[in-house]
């Protein structure tokens, strides 16, 4: 078994605050700036720009031009559970540093982070089966013949539970 030194990671830690929008790592803008401190220490943590409302609407009309054109609305279930379940792997590959993250973050132990936050990780994404779109997912329980006839999908959502 291997022992992590928490400390030691916590140490080399340097934390980087940016935007995520249309496959684009982009730094905060704004007039003003937030800064986090740990709750273990009041160490500070990391400082950003705490925005102008410009990033929220490219943000939006990136998300839109995505639906409109269809590159995942149209995709079958089992395709969007590969996606799905990429991140899932993702998540599993990098779950120690997601916690020492976290417990940097709140001031929770680590051993916690690892356990409520992360314990979960590496559910999978099975499908959920809509008129019209087919491609591997299965059924929800308790949903079938029919039961969903009629239902427009309104869009996507990732749990890691």
């Amino acid at each position: 078994m291997t022992t992590i030194d928490w400390r030691a990671r916590a140490a080399d830690t340097q934390f980087s605050v940016r935007n995520f929008i249309n496959g684009q790592y982009q730094d905060c803008v704004g007039p003003k700036t937030i800064q986090k401190f740990a709750g273990r220490n009041g160490q500070l943590l990391y400082e950003f720009a705490n925005g102008d409302g410009s990033e929220v609407a490219a943000a939006v009309a990136n998300a839109r031009q995505a639906f409109d054109d269809g590159r995942w609305r149209n995709l079958s279930s089992g395709e969007r559970a590969a996606v799905l379940n990429k991140l899932a792997d993702l998540i599993d590959s990098h779950r120690e540093t997601l916690a020492l993250y976290e417990s940097m973050d709140v001031g929770k132990p680590i051993s916690k982070a690892l356990s409520d936050d992360l314990g979960g990780c590496g559910g999978r994404y099975t499908g959920l089966e809509l008129p019209g779109h087919t491609g591997g997912g299965q059924d929800w329980p308790g949903f079938g013949d029919g039961q969903l006839a009629g239902v427009k999908a309104l869009g996507v959502y990732f749990a890691v539970y």
